[in-house]
C-alpha cells in the first residue's frame, strides 16, 4: 500500500489516463496555470518505484519523450508543452515518514509541502525551509533547491537532502533505480549532488528523498531544523500583465501550529495616483 492506501506492487496495473478519459483535461495543465497546456498520448500514474522503472523502460523502448509532474507548480512550460508525449504524474507517491535504517526522514515526490510540514511538525517537531505555497509537490521543489521563508536561518531544502532514489537511463539505454547519497565515498555521489538543486527531471525521476541536516546527530527530533511556533510573512501580488502599483497584499500564512493569518489589501491605484479607501479590505483570523 502507498501513502493513500492504494494497492501497489511490482505487478499492479499502472493507472493510465488517455485523451478520452474525463480526467484528461485537468491533468494536462499546471496548478492554476492555463498558459501552458500539453497534449500527451497518455498520463501514467505510478505509486511505486518499480512502476516508475516500468514506465521509463516503455518510454525508452518506444522512443517517447516523458515529462514529470509532482505538484504541477512549474510556471514555465517545462512539463506542459507540445513535446511531452508521456506525462508521469507522481501524486500518488506521497509518503512521508522516518527511515530507521538510514536515520533520515523519507519524502516521496508527490507529497505536498502542507503534508510534509504538518507530518514533520506533528510527529517530530521539525521542519524544512521550503516554500509557502502548500500545494507544491516535493519532487520539483526539492530538486530545484527549495527556497522559503526559513531559508535565511536554515538554508534551502536541498541543503538537507541526505540521499535520493533516482530512476536513471544509462548510455546503453538501461533503466534502473539508483540510491545516491551525499557521502563523498559513494560512487553515485555526483548524482546526489546534481539532483540536489539541478532541477526536476534533469537527471532522472526522483522517487524518494531522504532528509537529514548536515552534521546532525541524535534522534529524529534532532536531525532537521526545529519548527517555529510563529511565522510572519509579507508579500505583494498582482495580475499578469498589470503594473504592481495596481494593488498589493500582505499576509501572515498558516503556521505549523494552526491556521493563523492576517491579510490587508490596498486599493488599486487610480490614474491620478490615489486610491479609494472604501475598496481596502482587511482580514484576520486565528485559532
Amino acid at each position: 500500500m502507498n501513502g493513500r492506501g492504494i494497492p501497489a506492487g511490482r505487478n499492479a496495473v499502472i493507472p493510465t489516463v488517455t485523451p478520452e478519459d474525463a480526467r484528461y483535461p485537468d491533468m494536462i495543465r499546471g496548478h492554476g496555470n492555463n498558459r501552458h497546456v500539453a497534449s500527451p498520448e497518455a498520463i501514467r500514474i505510478p505509486s511505486t518505484t518499480e512502476q516508475v522503472v516500468e514506465i521509463v523502460k516503455e518510454a525508452v523502448r518506444d522512443g517517447k519523450r516523458i515529462a514529470l509532474r509532482s505538484g504541477g507548480h512549474c510556471f514555465a512550460n517545462l512539463v506542459f508543452n507540445d513535446e511531452s508525449e508521456i506525462i508521469v504524474d507522481l501524486r500518488l507517491m506521497d509518503h512521508v515518514g522516518f527511515d530507521d535504517e538510514r536515520e533520515a526522514f523519507v519524502v516521496e515526490p508527490g507529497a505536498t509541502l502542507l503534508q510534509i510540514y504538518e507530518l514533520l511538525h506533528i510527529g517530530w517537531g521539525v521542519t524544512l525551509p521550503g516554500g509557502g505555497c502548500y500545494a507544491t509537490g516535493a519532487g520539483g521543489h526539492f530538486s530545484g533547491g527549495g527556497y522559503g521563508i526559513l531559508s535565511r536561518p536554515h538554508g534551502i531544502v536541498s541543503d538537507h537532502i541526505h540521499a535520493v532514489e533516482v530512476v536513471t537511463v544509462d548510455e546503453r539505454g538501461e533503466v534502473r533505480a539508483v540510491v545516491a547519497t551525499r557521502d563523498p565515498d559513494d560512487p553515485n555521489h555526483d548524482l546526489a549532488w546534481a539532483v540536489a538543486g539541478g532541477g526536476g527531471g534533469s537527471f532522472g525521476v526522483v522517487t524518494r528523498f531522504w532528509m537529514r541536516s548536515r552534521g546532525a546527530e541524535g534522534g529524529p527530533g534532532d536531525l532537521l531544523p526545529k519548527a517555529p511556533s510563529t511565522v510572519l510573512c509579507t508579500f505583494a501580488a498582482w495580475s499578469w500583465g498589470t503594473s504592481p502599483r495596481r494593488g498589493s497584499r500582505r499576509s501572515c500564512p498558516r503556521t505549523p501550529t494552526g491556521p493563523r493569518s492576517t491579510e490587508a489589501w490596498t486599493p488599486p491605484i487610480s490614474p491620478s495616483g490615489t486610491g479609494s479607501s472604501s475598496s481596502t479590505r482587511r482580514r484576520a483570523c486565528s485559532t
